[in-house]
């Protein structure tokens, strides 16, 4: 494919990189092309689940400061780390060029497509390499021996294309052995490699890079490892003249995942079981707890779980209890995201249903028997007229029955047996009865008289057991109350018929109808 790249020397001046000691020919394009760079790396190029990657953040700052670029290569995807598979595509934020030519495991030794393949069918206008540390680790190669393998990627890369501009990536990995030796041979072999139609460079991670706070385990970056990668490769391209340095001071980037897990709790006797769904890229979580209840403040668990499940126990019945989860990746957890924050209460287990509840009417009151349900500590019996259920009485007893008295007579109740184990409730069984009571006999000595004013005076005689009486008024679709009094004598309202006016009187208990008086009729003249 027939590129046009001219070439032109870099006065790049103020620098603090390892670069060549002399400022060696700087890529430049002609039209509006972006500039084509290939990505080639292991296990810190690709990147894990959950990352955002040092080639995210290099992109993002040749991008936002104007510098067209097009990321090249056969890969575009992640590792899965809890599930050791490729294919990954969580990342922390997708929304850049993916492009890359890199794996985890890879090495000088073994590239998954050799670099003069992947130029040929690219055509990058800058190869980034970041290998090496898997040969100096896992294969036990020496500096010296790593050092060939960076020579030898270069002149692969020019058979291919004699133009290419190649960045050789130092190890941020300082603390394994070999790297510092390796890095340390970096700048003479980029000078001694380096034309001016095919310049050499190097990128040295921003320092200190530091195990354990820029990487999560051994090897691999965290937010800020990311970034002091991505700023030593745009300062070693700004060399080449593509984009401008990376800003100092570097900008402050959270550490650890930043997706939080999604949470959730199921109470139980004395303990809560946690289940979770971790972020991507996530191998553990930290467990916080507090007691709303008691006001106790935040405390989290010693130890992150890798599991994702938990049961804590040791908790007070019937308290109010918070968890959160803080995602932790390798050794280095999210420093200010929780996933959403779930309460639970404690408690003992439901009793089961009450066996054979019956309920039996008395004297103005019910007898309540029941069978012992599995687990109950108590019963809870409530009671309250059919017709106004909001006028509830309740009654805890440990035995399998209460009577129940001072009823309504004649009144239906419905009454609830609610098993309880210690505060915690079991299915209410519902039941209907009515309390029995005295039948009164009927009123004696009924009379009526009709006053000047028409009004008429009803009198009888009290009946015992009585505690109210109705006035009955004959009507042409029959007998009606025509009010209700606890006295025995009533006087009525002006009454304007001619007709004759048949009354009678009923005595009540309660709910319960009792006896009528015999019809007692009088006739008005004219009004």
């Amino acid at each position: 494919m027939s590129r046009a790249r001219g070439v032109r020397i870099a006065a790049v001046a103020g620098l603090a990189l390892t670069l060549v000691s002399m400022a060696p020919p700087s890529v430049s394009r002609t039209g509006a092309d972006p500039i084509r760079v290939l990505l080639v790396g292991d296990s810190v190029t690709q990147g894990s689940a959950g990352d955002w990657t040092w080639r995210y953040r290099l992109w993002h700052h040749l991008v936002d400061n104007g510098t067209a670029v097009d990321l090249v290569g056969p890969r575009d995807d992640l590792l899965d780390n809890v599930t050791s598979t490729q294919g990954s595509h969580a990342y922390a934020d997708p929304a850049f060029d993916t492009d890359h030519a890199s794996r985890w495991g890879m090495t000088f030794a073994a590239q998954d497509v050799p670099i003069g393949d992947l130029v040929e069918e690219y055509h990058p206008d800058v190869v980034v390499e970041q290998l090496g540390v898997n040969d100096l680790a896992w294969d036990r190669r020496s500096a010296t021996e790593v050092a060939a393998f960076a020579r030898r990627f270069v002149e692969d890369a020019r058979v291919a294309d004699p133009t290419v501009a190649v960045v050789l990536g130092g190890l941020p990995q300082t603390w394994i052995p070999g790297a510092q030796e390796y890095d340390a041979s970096l700048p003479a072999l980029a000078d001694e490699l380096s034309t001016d139609t095919s310049p050499v460079v190097v990128a040295s991670p921003e320092q200190p890079f530091v195990e354990g706070v820029d990487t999560y385990d051994a090897a691999h970056p965290t937010a800020t490892g990311e970034l002091r990668i991505a700023a030593g490769v745009a300062d070693a391209l700004a060399v080449l003249g593509v984009g401008s340095p990376y800003p100092r001071p570097l900008p402050t980037v959270p550490n650890g995942p930043r997706v939080p897990a999604t949470l959730s709790v199921r109470a139980g006797d004395g303990e809560a079981t946690l289940t979770w769904q971790s972020p991507p890229g996530a191998t553990a979580e930290y467990v916080w707890i507090r007691d709303a209840t008691t006001g106790e403040p935040w405390g989290r668990l010693p130890y992150a779980l890798g599991a994702s499940t938990f049961t804590a126990g040791g908790l007070t019945n019937y308290d109010d209890y918070q968890f959160r989860l803080q995602a932790e990746k390798g050794s280095v957890a999210a420093e200010d995201l929780y996933s959403d924050v779930v309460t639970v209460t404690p408690q003992r287990p439901a009793p089961g249903p009450v066996p054979g509840p019956e309920v039996g009417a008395l004297d103005h009151g019910l007898l309540v028997t029941w069978g012992a349900s599995d687990m109950a500590t108590s019963y809870r019996v409530s009671w309250a007229p059919s017709d106004d259920p909001a006028a509830v009485t309740v009654s805890t007893v440990t035995g399998l029955s209460l009577e129940i008295g001072s009823l309504q007579a004649g009144l239906a109740y419905r009454v609830g047996i609610e098993p309880v184990n210690d505060r915690t409730p079991g299915p209410s069984a519902g039941l209907l009865a009515t309390p029995t009571g005295p039948v009164p006999a009927a009123p004696e000595g009924l009379s009526v008289r009709a006053r000047r004013d028409r009004r008429l005076v009803v009198r009888w005689d009290p009946s015992v057991e009585a505690t109210a009486y109705q006035l009955l008024r004959r009507r042409d679709d029959g007998w009606r109350v025509a009010r209700t009094t606890a006295t025995t004598r009533f006087v009525t309202t002006p009454v304007r018929t001619r007709r004759t006016v048949a009354l009678r009187v009923r005595a009540v208990h309660q709910h319960l109808l009792g006896g009528t008086t015999a019809t007692a009729r009088i006739r008005l003249g004219r009004p």
